[in-house]
């Protein structure tokens, strides 16, 4: 009797939690109705998420509540209300939501885990590192691997997307750990890259556990044998693991024999005691750097590209303030900036015109409950900032997908100055992130894309291939949005740049030694006796 009482009251809980499953809360945002068990799920547009959620803030506001099973999703999709919470309660919003893919392996990832001691200790060697005047030091590493890039380019015209991947893994293996990508298939650029590309594919597998963590143990001690998931994260976990050490080492080996040059890790090993980083921890927290980096800077310069075949009027504008400021003689350098009006065109890239590279931001988590314009927020819901959305406001950004970087004349900011702005409505964009998690590598970033942007614009046309059609947001999907494959060519402007550069490249080469990487007299020219 006993036991039927009790299998009647167990499946009569069950009932009415899975009943109340998907259905939304007393005074949550508000946002389209919900099903049981499934909430909103089959409402989620299935292609360009970020613009199908910009959509629904027409309908339901600047904040927006969702169900996605048993997760509870707020949508940000405005700058005020991303200041209000990431930036004015971010000791609230400052969490990452909990997931499998966080509780399989070592937790390391420095975009992933919550905000403990160990992330704080991490994050305090990135600023540490990462600074405005370290940013800056960093310049001869990009200004040299620029060099590169235009000469790879004038030797293979047709082959853009192979010379930036080669010049973004560059410059971030040098800012992170002193060694050059002097090819782009590198053995640890195709390691890096696999990791990235299978971890993609693992974080869309394991969504379904995020949408019902209830199946999570049912998951997680299925065997191996029987489980291709939890096969595949055994095999990346170690498979990062190995990667992040064997950088690190190769960098710990450099400084016991005194050879290791400015860079992140080298940094962190010398203030190995004051920072109280652990190897495994000092190994994610610079090989994280490195494939933000290579990854975010690589996919906004493949962008850049698809945008000035796009709009040729936009870039032949810039040839023309080059030539005016720079002129022939000479190659456009970081202190060029602020005498081109074209410097804000890395503004629209940021934007995300010519392709998004950051279209939701990762999701924060609640902390504990709030409540925000009357609306309650539960703990440990998932909220998510709409860089898209917000970067394409049509009330801030007249016609938002046309590439106009004369509409930031005025705006002479950095990315650090600008999301420093106690006034949201200044910010010219959002893809850094905000509050605690914002990009620690943004004053990196944003000198990288200008030497670039500038060197290309100065050196080269940039011309379609026959007749392809290259659609504008056309993009693919994954933790770093990219544009799709297209095809482009980059023609030397005239005969003066091309022998420039391959004068430039010639006595660049004499600085390198026999591996290809910089030598002791080029860091001694550049570094140390400036």
């Amino acid at each position: 009797m006993y036991a039927v009482i009790a299998v009647v009251a167990v499946l009569a809980a069950l009932i009415i939690r899975f009943r109340k499953l998907g259905m939304r809360p007393k005074d949550y945002p508000p946002g389209p109705s919900t099903i049981p068990v499934f909430g909103n799920l089959f409402q989620m547009p299935r292609k360009k998420l970020h613009e199908g959620l910009a959509k629904m803030s027409e309908q339901y506001g600047p904040i927006m509540g969702l169900k996605l099973g048993a997760m509870d999703m707020i949508v940000i999709n405005s700058y005020t209300t991303v200041k209000d919470l990431y930036d004015k309660r971010s000791s609230i919003y400052s969490n990452r939501v909990d997931n499998y893919l966080r509780n399989f392996g070592y937790n390391l990832m420095i975009s992933n885990r919550d905000n403990d001691d160990v992330w704080r200790r991490q994050r305090k060697m990135y600023h540490t590192a990462l600074t405005s005047t370290a940013a800056t030091r960093y310049l001869p590493y990009q200004r040299f691997e620029s060099i590169q890039l235009l000469w790879d380019l004038l030797n293979a015209p047709y082959d853009s997307f192979d010379a930036l991947k080669r010049y973004t893994t560059s410059t971030g293996s040098t800012i992170t750990y002193g060694w050059r990508v002097n090819r782009a298939d590198n053995h640890y650029v195709t390691r890096l890259f696999e990791w990235i590309e299978s971890y993609t594919l693992v974080g869309i597998a394991t969504q379904v556990t995020e949408f019902f963590p209830m199946l999570r143990p049912i998951v997680k001690y299925t065997p191996n044998s029987l489980n291709k998931l939890n096969k595949e994260l055994s095999r990346l976990t170690i498979m990062e693991r190995d990667l992040w050490l064997d950088l690190l080492r190769e960098a710990k080996s450099k400084v016991e024999r005194g050879k290791l040059n400015p860079c992140f890790a080298g940094d962190m090993l010398t203030n190995q005691d004051k920072d109280g980083l652990n190897e495994m921890e000092m190994a994610f927290n610079a090989g994280h750097a490195w494939a933000g980096a290579s990854d975010t800077t690589f996919n906004t310069l493949h962008g850049f590209v698809k945008a000035m075949i796009l709009y040729p009027e936009v870039q032949q504008q810039a040839h023309q303030e080059l030539d005016r400021v720079v002129g022939a003689d000479r190659m456009p350098e970081w202190e060029d900036r602020n005498q081109l009006p074209h410097r804000t065109l890395t503004t629209d890239f940021h934007r995300g015109l010519g392709c998004p590279t950051a279209v939701l931001g990762i999701p924060h988590a609640a902390a504990k409950d709030d409540e925000y314009m009357g609306y309650k927020i539960p703990k440990g819901a998932s909220v998510v900032q709409n860089i898209w959305g917000i970067n394409n406001d049509p009330v801030r950004y007249p016609n938002p997908r046309k590439f106009d970087p004369l509409r930031y004349i005025d705006d002479g900011m950095l990315s650090q100055e600008s999301a420093a702005q106690a006034d949201p409505a200044l910010r010219d964009h959002f893809t850094f992130g905000s509050g605690r998690r914002i990009c620690p590598g943004m004053q990196v970033a944003d000198r990288s894309l200008f030497m670039v942007i500038a060197r290309m614009l100065w050196a080269f046309d940039i011309e379609r291939v026959g007749d392809e059609v290259i659609e504008n947001d056309a993009m693919t999907t994954g933790l770093v949005a990219g544009p799709m494959p297209y095809k482009s060519k980059c023609v030397p402007r005239d005969e003066k740049r091309a022998k420039l550069i391959t004068d430039s490249w010639k006595e660049a080469e004499g600085w390198l030694d026999e591996e290809r990487n910089y030598s002791q007299a080029w860091y001694e020219k550049e570094f140390w006796k400036k």
